[in-house]
């Protein structure tokens, strides 16, 4: 394979350098700055200080709590019952600063007046703030949509390093769970929308799908689309909802940033296991006094042998992370410069990983009609064994009484307990390396035709390289065999769009119209070679073809859409709002008559607080909104509609093999879309000044005609076919509440708190009264855990129903009649239980007191289940487990316990006991209250340091968690699983729990 040249790297991030140079040099030329005088003049301050009355009101009258100060001192005071306030000390030429919450800002010269009214006028920019929406942007007063927004205001001093930490408990209606402790997140907004397909939301980045954010830091406010009226501008993409992160631009006037944050990890809540002494006198009194040597028991008692897993194969986490950013420019020409280095030590022994990015930025006014925007985008991550966290699983079952390795070096198998890998191989005999690297460019250009007309047109281009390199010792295992692998995969993303848009105020008449032609193309390759029985171990996976055998596999897809949709966005008097959207889209994933979808919606809004029979001292802002729309999905293969062929050969008998190509997957060319219609009623209401906020939504999300692999009988040929098969339905209802419960001169609270409820419900099954996703599994969990059933919910638990125990100490299990069985028979199973929550909730607070600032969030949720079966691993003696691992396994046994009503776990000594996991015994409440975050900060103001602001900040995230759950995080699922509605329901086998992380963060801002 050719080698492309080590200073690739250099030359594609010297790029955007280079062309920010050019471009900033030519607009700045000739630029004229006036560097002012800071002299003090006598005429503006006087030694004759004097006191001064200002009385503050509104249209209403006397406004009590208002700031009243002296500009650039800490002279001032707050407004009496009167609306009165009395100052002393005050220069002669001073400006007077009054301000409260809800009204606009006003400065006051005072000159030689030794008395002052001032009436505060309402602060109208946060109905009239634009909010940014697909395609385009509105004023919130014109919004008749379902968003939930953040700002960087909100986040920038919190620690969360991802767009998923930032949402969770700040966003009404978003479920975020943790697949695993190092951060991997499922994302769900209302519910779950697709069962064989992704129901994760689409992400966009400045107004483009496929877009890159850069790093964390770049964030300027983060858009989460809910309803169909604001998502059906997506079309075939925004079914699952669509999550829009804007970016900081460049602005006029040279400014400087740089951060730095670092981060220790440690594991909340552990699993209490036996220790080898423990375990070893269990195992004797289980399978024989002498099946562990005395002299081993003494070894293991005094701790001259043994092994503690956990300790072994976790550590203390840490990261640190480097921000800085530079942006400067004039009226005419802006640019901005980031760049970010990250490094991580995981709490998996070995686990580590590098980041490295930098963007360029640039918005330049070419002429009075022509403005461009873009940037370029270059990024690296380096990991080395990122994914063996997965091997948690191992360390909960292995045995705690055995040696790591042998007199030769190999790494020891469990002789006790598990069947599985030992863990330690896992990481020091076996490792993977992987390197992604991503360039992004994206440029727009804007043409300005006539008064508010104007036309855009922007290009992205993005390439990810992707290499994943894995080495296995034959050390790895007694009688073990070397294995490298070497996998590279690339992929190719085009996208262009055309949007010409209409933006007019006529008298009481606002009218945004938009048209938009978008093309994109995506192109997939991959490349792999594995090999087995290494020559020379030395050279690791970078010498394949020594090796004794191996093969090499590759793959190939190329998908295109062409979408063409517009936009009416109309308001009368700022009262009555209409907006109506249709998209229509054309993948080529689909067939013939199939291809193209419609997706249309239609949104009216009604600001009552403009009406007159409103009383605007009680209520400051009211808006009711509805909407109803379509929105698509077609998320399947390139070739989905296809029927597809894999290489296969037979030998008949011989050594000779004869290849050729055999059936793999059926072609459907009836396959269509995966349509969802929703509906959303919602209010908007400000009172008190607007201090109290609150938002509510109620909504309806019917999907049919849902996107589902099915399995053919071997006698049709076998294999799988896709097929639309089923309708789901989900409804809900959202609330945000945001108060500021006081705020004065030194001091400001406020409060957010989101509710969310939803249920979700199986409405048809093509037929089916019910269907198990997971029947192919095998061994133990044959049959399946879970089941769709026309009117349950998506993620019910398919169990038998565990009865206690028999006077023998064996499991019991009730039958369908309501007898009990000491047998497992899947016969037996009941839909019990569900995996997602009913109700969300988030509670976040920010206090500040002059320099000092204060968050703190908490989050939780209701009515729902985990199965786990990681406790189930550590309390049996069956499949991979043949022996216990846990404490309680062994000491809430029946064999140990006098009173035989509380024992938790049958007998370990009745040979006659059948273990099953796929029972209730094993399912468990998971709802939860969790302190997400605590942090506090101080600012010093750059008066004190003279040549920056500097902000300091800790802060101590996952604190602690109440939940009646007895496994170690009621909230992550298993990152070992392999079947897909494991992660998506809420299966726990071995899950890493989420950390308590503690922080430290420096801002400087020059």
């Amino acid at each position: 394979m050719e080698k492309k040249p080590k200073n690739l790297m250099i030359m594609k991030i010297s790029i955007p350098f280079l062309i920010i140079f050019l471009f900033s040099s030519m607009s700045l030329n000739g630029a004229k700055y006036d560097s002012g005088t800071r002299g003090i003049s006598n005429d503006l301050i006087s030694q004759q200080n004097r006191s001064v009355v200002c009385v503050v009101t509104d249209a209403q009258g006397p406004v009590v709590g208002a700031n009243v100060m002296v500009k650039g001192t800490t002279n001032g005071s707050i407004t009496d019952a009167n609306g009165r306030v009395s100052l002393s000390n005050i220069p002669s030429g001073a400006i007077l600063v009054v301000s409260f919450v809800g009204y606009l800002t006003q400065e006051i010269s005072l000159g030689n007046k030794r008395s002052i009214s001032v009436i505060l006028k309402e602060d109208t920019k946060v109905l009239d703030e634009v909010v940014v929406i697909g395609y385009g942007t509105v004023r919130k007063s014109d919004l008749t949509g379902s968003i939930s927004s953040i700002s960087s205001e909100k986040i920038k001093n919190l620690p969360q390093g991802s767009i998923s930490n930032i949402l969770q408990g700040k966003a009404a209606g978003i479920n975020i769970t943790s697949t695993s402790g190092a951060g991997n997140m499922n994302i769900r907004v209302r519910g779950i929308t697709s069962l064989n397909k992704s129901s994760e939301p689409l992400w966009v980045v400045d107004g483009v799908i496929g877009g890159t954010v850069g790093n964390f830091y770049d964030i300027e406010n983060i858009e989460v689309l809910k309803d169909a009226s604001a998502t059906s501008i997506y079309g075939a993409q925004g079914a699952n909802g669509v999550i829009l992160v804007t970016t900081k631009k460049p602005k006029e006037g040279t400014k400087i940033t740089f951060d730095a944050r670092y981060g220790v990890k440690n594991m909340r809540k552990k699993p209490d296991l036996l220790s080898p002494y423990e375990y070893a006198r269990a195992y004797n009194e289980v399978n024989g006094a002498n099946s562990i040597s005395v002299d081993d028991l003494a070894a293991y008692k005094n701790g001259t042998k043994g092994i503690d897993w956990v300790n072994l194969m976790t550590q203390t986490g840490f990261s640190q992370n480097y921000n800085l950013n530079i942006s400067g420019g004039n009226q005419k020409t802006k640019y901005s410069i980031s760049g970010w280095v990250g490094d991580t030590k995981g709490q998996w022994i070995s686990n580590t990983a590098r980041d490295y990015n930098v963007k360029a930025t640039l918005d330049t006014n070419i002429t009075p009609w022509l403005e461009f925007s873009g940037y370029m985008y270059d990024g690296l991550t380096k990991q080395h064994n990122s994914t063996s966290q997965g091997q948690f699983v191992d360390v909960l079952e292995y045995s705690p009484c055995m040696e790591l390795q042998n007199e030769s070096g190999i790494y020891n198998l469990d002789p006790y307990g598990s069947i599985g890998s030992n863990p330690y191989a896992s990481v020091k005999a076996e490792w993977t390396d992987y390197r992604s690297s991503t360039m992004t460019m994206f440029g727009n250009l804007k043409f300005k035709i006539i008064d508010g007309l104007t036309f855009s047109t922007e290009g992205l281009y993005t390439q990810i390289h992707n290499w994943n390199r894995h080495f296995r010792s034959a050390s790895y295992q007694p009688s073990g065999t070397s294995q490298a692998s070497n996998y590279e995969e690339q992929y190719y993303n085009w996208r262009n769009i055309d949007n010409l848009t209409y933006d007019k105020t006529l008298g009481d008449h606002h009218l945004i119209a938009m048209g938009v032609l978008e093309l994109t193309k995506h192109k997939f390759s991959s490349l792999n070679a594995s090999s087995t029985g290494l020559v020379n171990e030395a050279t690791t996976y970078w010498d394949l073809a020594s090796a004794g055998s191996y093969s090499i596999s590759n793959s190939f897809s190329n998908s295109s859409m062409a979408s063409v949709f517009g936009r009416l966005i109309y308001s009368y008097k700022g009262k009555y709002l209409f907006t109506g959207t249709m998209r229509a889209d054309a993948p080529s994933q689909f067939k013939d008559k199939y291809k193209w979808g419609y997706f249309p919606s239609i949104a009216i809004g009604w600001n009552m607080h403009e009406e007159r029979f409103i009383n605007k001292d009680v209520i400051n802002q009211l808006k009711l909104r509805a909407s109803a729309g379509t929105i698509g999905n077609c998320g399947v293969g390139a070739y989905s509609t296809y029927s597809t062929l894999s290489r296969d050969y037979v030998s008949y008998g011989t050594a000779t093999k004869y290849w050729g190509y055999w059936p793999e997957s059926n072609s459907n060319p009836d396959l269509h879309w995966e349509k969802t219609v929703q509906y959303d009623l919602g209010f908007d209401l400000g009172v008190l000044n607007n201090k109290v906020n609150l938002s509510a939504d109620f909504y309806l999300k019917n999907t049919t005609d849902l996107l589902f692999q099915k399995e053919l009988p071997d006698y049709n040929g076998g294999g799988t076919v896709w097929t639309n098969l089923g309708k789901l339905q989900n409804k809900g209802m959202e609330f945000t509440l945001n108060v500021v419960p006081f705020a004065t001169k030194n001091i400001t609270w406020e409060s957010t708190l989101t509710a969310a409820y939803n249920r979700n419900t199986v409405k048809d099954l093509g037929g089916d009264d019910y269907i198990i996703p997971d029947a192919s599994r095998g061994g133990l969990y044959s049959g399946g855990l879970f089941i769709l059933q026309v009117g349950k919910p998506v993620g019910s638990f398919y169990l038998q129903r565990w009865a206690g125990f028999n006077d023998e100490g064996a499991n019991l299990y009730y039958n369908q009649d309501g007898t009990t069985t000491t047998g497992n028979n899947n016969d037996n199973r009941v839909i019990t239980g569900k995996s997602v929550p009913d109700w969300l909730f988030g509670w976040n607070n920010t206090l500040t007191y002059r320099n000092w600032d204060f968050n703190v969030l908490f989050r939780a949720t209701s009515n729902y289940d985990r199965l786990n079966i990681s406790r189930y691993i550590e309390t049996c003696q069956t499949g991979a487990s043949r022996f216990i691992s846990s404490r309680e396994g062994y000491y809430r046994s029946w064999d140990k316990v006098s009173d035989k009503s509380h024992a938790l776990f049958p007998s370990l000594t009745n040979a006659n006991n059948q273990y099953v996991p796929g029972s209730t015994q094993w399912l468990e409440k998971a709802a939860f209250i969790r302190c997400q975050n605590l942090s506090v900060g101080y600012q010093i103001p750059k008066k004190l340091t003279k040549y920056a602001a500097i902000h300091l900040s800790l802060s101590a995230e996952n604190l602690f968690v109440i939940s009646k759950y007895k496994g170690l995080d009621p909230e992550t699922v298993s990152e070992a699983n392999t079947n897909t509605y494991d992660t998506t329901f809420g299966l726990d086998r071995g899950s890493f729990p989420m950390p308590t992380t503690s922080s430290f963060i420096v801002r400087l801002e020059f």
